[in-house]
């Protein structure tokens, strides 16, 4: 279980975007951008809410070229989406 999908367990999704935000945001603002790839490749997207998928990739915006994993993470929760059925204009302007 990967550490997002721990943060969610609980089932409470504003408690999770929070911790979402702290973890990640403070590890950017560190400079810990392999342990945010890291992290970035290891969650398992199938199994993780849509309103917290979208908070990573809002999160990470910003440093998405310090962030080589996040290519294929934008396009696995592309794909997710559309298997899913959403509407793809939620990642507009989050690639």
């Amino acid at each position: 279980m990967s550490w997002l999908q721990k943060v969610f367990h609980n089932g409470k999704t504003c408690k999770a975007l929070d911790i979402l935000y702290d973890d990640i945001d403070q590890l950017l603002l560190d400079g810990e951008f392999s342990k945010v790839n890291l992290a970035l490749e290891q969650i398992c997207v199938p199994s993780i809410p849509t309103v917290l998928l979208l908070g990573v990739l809002t999160i990470t915006m910003t440093w998405r070229t310090q962030l080589p994993a996040r290519v294929r993470f934008f396009k696995l929760v592309q794909d997710e989406l559309k298997w899913r059925g959403q509407d793809l204009r939620s990642l507009d302007g989050l690639e």
